[in-house]
């Protein structure tokens, strides 16, 4: 029988460390300097750093349009929303995910990514920062 006395801790970056390490200004969350398609924030909270991050956040399959993660957790809070006219934008309910959950908290897990069911979803998704660094 073995018995483990202890603790564990885990620093948890915030963007502003991730910045500096990425090269960026500290308060650079709302540009656009890894790709076009989202902001730094995005990909700082799904846990992409410059060499991983893609060029798109969405994989397409028959399963469905899969978040893309790099991280167990999520280090910051998004949400994933949807629309049919670009116009009007709303969280993607509970149904339509094939897997996850379309609201993602600070250090929510990120092991089985969150999927969108495309037989359900509109025509365009996007994810958003709910909240502030």
């Amino acid at each position: 029988i073995m018995k483990a006395v202890g603790e564990t801790f885990i620093e948890v970056a915030d963007y502003a460390r991730w910045a500096a390490q990425q090269g960026f200004p500290s308060q650079s969350e709302d540009e656009f300097q890894l790709w076009p398609s989202a902001s730094n924030y995005h990909y700082f909270a799904l846990g992409f750093s410059r060499a991983t991050a893609p060029d798109q956040l969405f994989d397409f399959s028959q399963a469905g349009a899969t978040l893309k993660t790099a991280a167990e957790f999520a280090f910051g809070s998004l949400e994933i929303q949807w629309s049919e006219d670009l116009k009007t934008w709303s969280r993607v309910p509970a149904e339509a995910m094939a897997s996850g959950r379309s609201a993602i908290t600070y250090l929510d897990s990120l092991t089985d990514p969150p999927i969108v069911k495309m037989d359900r979803a509109k025509r365009y998704l996007r994810i958003i920062r709910v909240d502030t660094p």
